[in-house]
């Protein structure tokens, strides 16, 4: 059975998405031509071929059957692409697409309507300066006996205070380990599966694009970004705030060891990864850019396996941590208000109606 949907929707997602004819194609499991008449109208697609283009784009087929094109969510500045051209992919447009929606979701209330409070960090323009000052904030030193998911929850509830909030998401991190939407209010995405190390790095990074007030979609640490001032000053910020200078010099002096269980141990100690240790002794002439393409491959491989031993968590705390408290919050008032219905809640926090009293029972309890 062929569908009289509104080809200009074809048209639509394939530039919202961007999308090459050939991989729209490929979606829909057609070839390219025939995709294309889809397009212009000449011929109609059957159901199961706009199902294959939908569940990859996560939307409903409904869409297509639009009488004009929305508007959609306004897709926030990135970084990489105006240096690369190398466009996201679909994964991490609906990562970026779900946190631009949920900061255009807050902004139509007046509690969060405004860019964060940063008057604490007025004046301050070394990243040196700006990592002591943060420290000075969350009243924190590497020698405190907290974890680094605690110490990641301190952070959290810190940018909380100055309207960012922080939210994790399904993303590769091959392709990006978080990003950062600079409004009213600003948004910092972390990628799910990342190791906590990693999680407490790229909070920190983007939060530096927060104090800059400079958006952007980038990946900490990757060596093709090195000629970039403001990821540049992003790094130093997120890595002086977890060992300053001194404390590296007092942990590492001159040895040039880079032995993964060394490694390991001094950033246990500092709440930081080995990436953040390595990337130090590399800065200060230890060990050279070899080693680090070398560990690079290496640790990617176990981040990437973490899941199979770890597991993903359970569906309510995925709920929270990939919506936010405040969205989550936002969303049961007007579930108890009954201006939305329960199957209205659980589709906007992509969750099953199922769990959705165990998410509201854990909001309360204020977890």
């Amino acid at each position: 059975m062929r569908l009289n949907i509104n080809p200009v929707m074809l048209k639509w997602v394939k530039l919202e998405w961007g999308l090459h004819d050939e991989e729209i194609a490929t979606k829909m499991g057609v070839k390219v031509a025939t995709y294309l008449e889809f397009e212009s109208g000449e011929a109609k697609p059957t159901l199961h071929q706009l199902r294959g283009l939908a569940h990859q784009i996560k939307t409903p087929v409904a869409m297509f059957y639009l009488k004009q094109q929305p508007d959609g969510t306004p897709f926030p500045d990135d970084y990489r692409n105006k240096h690369e051209e190398r466009p996201l992919s679909i994964k991490a447009r609906l990562a970026v697409r779900k946190a631009a929606g949920i900061r255009e979701f807050l902004s139509g209330t007046k509690q969060f309507n405004r860019e964060p409070n940063l008057t604490s960090f007025s004046g301050l323009k070394s990243a040196v300066k700006l990592a002591a000052k943060l420290r000075e904030e969350i009243k924190y030193s590497p020698d405190q006996h907290i974890s680094k998911t605690r110490l990641f929850n301190r952070l959290e509830d810190y940018m909380q205070t100055l309207n960012v909030f922080t939210l994790e998401l399904e993303m590769s991190m091959s392709e990006m380990r978080g990003f950062s939407i600079f409004a009213k209010p600003s948004i910092i995405a972390t990628a799910v599966s990342d190791a906590d190390a990693g999680k407490l790095f790229t909070l920190l990074h983007e939060f530096a694009h927060i104090l800059r007030r400079q958006e952007g979609i980038c990946q900490p640490f990757d060596r093709a970004q090195s000629t970039s001032t403001i990821e540049q000053f992003c790094n130093q910020f997120a890595a002086e705030f977890l060992m300053t200078r001194k404390e590296f010099e007092e942990s590492v002096g001159h040895n040039p060891d880079t032995n993964d269980n060394r490694l390991k141990e001094i950033a246990d100690q500092y709440k930081t990864s080995r990436e953040v240790i390595l990337i130090k002794m590399i800065e200060a002439g230890l060990v050279g850019w070899g080693v680090w393409k070398a560990k690079k491959a290496k640790w990617t491989k176990e981040y990437e396996n973490k899941d199979k031993f770890f597991g993903q968590p359970n569906p309510v705390t995925r709920t929270l941590k990939s919506n936010g408290k405040e969205y989550t919050g936002q969303i049961f008032e007007l579930l108890h208000s009954d201006k939305i219905t329960y199957s209205d809640a659980a589709d906007r926090l992509g969750i099953n109606v199922y769990y959705l009293d165990n998410v509201g029972e854990r909001l309360s309890e204020g977890s």
